[in-house]
């Protein structure tokens, strides 16, 4: 029988008008999107979302259904107007970040003479004022790679400038001040090398060492301390995505420790699911399942965001180690937990309020990775790489998606999946992630297309090359 189809405006783009053209040739034949999918042959989730213009196919895809409808071509040139749009639409986001990457630049770029900083700062009435500053008040303001224009006035630099001069002067407006510096750090966390970010947040975390000493309020102490807790979290965080396991443990224990002695607790509960992950990439999957445990049984109150991200850290711990029914608790509690989140409105970590369902669908297709459920994960990373349209951010679903393909035999996919990874902008986790793929292919090395994706993993691998790809 003939399927209803789902309303689609075909005009929409070129890749809604292939599909809609492949939906007409298969109800012209009266056939289900079973008994198409089966003689492509494709699965039936995939077949329905390229139809509706969910999915892009490759080439080969296309010349599949040429053959199958009889359409004398017209379904690959079809595909190739959708891949043409496609391409045009990705360069013009990644021109357009680019742009305004370097336009915020330009503003914010200080002036400088000899040991004095002339910072640009946007006033209130959208006009560039610029403030007198020594180095070291640069560095401690956080304005130096800030890239948040319209942010900062000229009143908070000078409080903080203040208290650098006179410790004793320092109160709570400090201490948000160099929060809110920390939140724009991690908004615009694309945008700039970790290694150009790691000795501004050491500096900091000094800054906010030193004030916190010399304030005479205990709020303001506990206050500073908080913040100096999330600085340390963030630099574990930053040592992770450049490599260096050790200092990242390091500056998370110190996030737990200062967190504990501000009474922060969703941020020691944060910092222990960021061991959690830590263990999970070294391949300590026991010990992230101990740390989720403890994580778990914490006696203070959990909010649902800060409690779904370690839900799916957990998860992955337990696919590791192959408890697949353990895995499938913690990725629905996750789902859960977030669907909770917004009506809430107790999260005060950052990446718990701002974390996604997509962060949510990627943590389980690795799951389901591990778990060796490949088609499912490979469904599931597909859709995400099709919808978020990456354009040039992120390299791990993609290194996921390469792993998943090497570990079903897909060599070609694979090794093609994970090229396109390796030219965008990587971490260190992601790199250990393609480099699995690359084992997974180890029989298949004299292949052209794997040799030629081994020999760029080898060179983006080498020290001092990991993140430099362009934005």
């Amino acid at each position: 029988m003939a399927q209803k189809p789902r309303d689609v405006d075909p005009t929409a783009s070129a890749m809604a008008f292939l599909g809609a053209e492949l939906r007409r040739c298969r109800l012209q034949r009266q056939w289900s999107l079973e008994h198409a999918a089966g003689l492509i042959p494709c699965s039936k989730g995939h077949l329905g979302l390229v139809e509706t213009g969910e999915r892009f196919p490759d080439e080969s895809f296309a010349r599949l259904c040429d053959q199958l409808y009889q359409t004398d071509g017209l379904v690959a040139r079809l595909w190739r107007l959708a891949d043409a749009e496609r391409t045009r639409d990705r360069e013009a986001r990644k021109r357009e970040e680019l742009r305004t990457a370097l336009t915020v630049q330009a503003v914010l770029a200080p002036a400088t003479t000899g040991d004095v900083v002339y910072m640009p700062v946007l006033a209130a009435d959208g006009t560039v004022d610029y403030m007198k500053l020594d180095r070291r008040a640069l560095l401690a303001s956080g304005m130096g790679v800030v890239l948040a224009a319209g942010m900062f006035n000229t009143e908070e630099v000078s409080r903080l400038v203040s208290a650098l001069e006179e410790p004793r002067r320092v109160d709570a407006e400090v201490s948000r001040y160099l929060r809110r510096v920390l939140d724009e750090h991690k908004v615009n966390d694309y945008l700039v090398h970790p290694s150009d970010r790691v000795g501004m947040v050491v500096q900091q975390i000094g800054v906010l060492e030193r004030l916190r000493r010399h304030a005479t309020a205990g709020q303001v102490r506990d206050s500073l301390l908080q913040v100096q807790a999330d600085y340390a979290e963030y630099l574990g965080w930053l040592f992770q995505e450049l490599g260096n396991w050790r200092s990242a443990e390091y500056w998370t224990d110190r996030a737990v420790s200062y967190a504990h002695g501000a009474g922060d607790y969703q941020m020691v509960t944060f910092a222990l699911g960021r061991k959690m992950n830590l263990a999970n990439w070294d391949s300590r999957s026991q010990e992230a399942v101990d740390l989720g445990r403890h994580a778990r049984q914490a006696a203070w109150p959990v909010p649902p965001g800060l409690a779904s991200i370690n839900a799916q850290h957990l998860a992955r711990a337990h696919a590791q180690v192959g408890a697949e029914a353990a895995a499938q608790q913690m990725l629905q509690q996750a789902a859960d937990l977030l669907d909770r989140r917004a009506a809430s409105g107790e999260d005060r970590i950052f990446w718990a309020r701002n974390h996604t369902t997509d962060f949510l669908q990627e943590q389980r297709a690795r799951c389901y990775t591990d778990l060796g459920r490949i088609d499912e994960a490979i469904d599931i990373l597909e859709r995400l790489l099709l919808e978020e349209a990456i354009g040039g951010r992120s390299a791990a679903p993609l290194a996921v998606l390469s792993y998943a393909h090497a570990r079903a035999g897909n060599i070609p996919t694979a090794a093609a999946a994970g090229e396109k990874a390796l030219k965008l902008n990587m971490s260190a986790c992601t790199l250990k992630m393609l480099h699995r793929s690359s084992d997974q292919l180890d029989r298949w090395q004299a292949e052209p297309s794997v040799r030629a994706f081994r020999s760029r993993l080898a060179e983006l691998s080498e020290p001092g090359r990991r993140h430099r790809q362009s934005t």
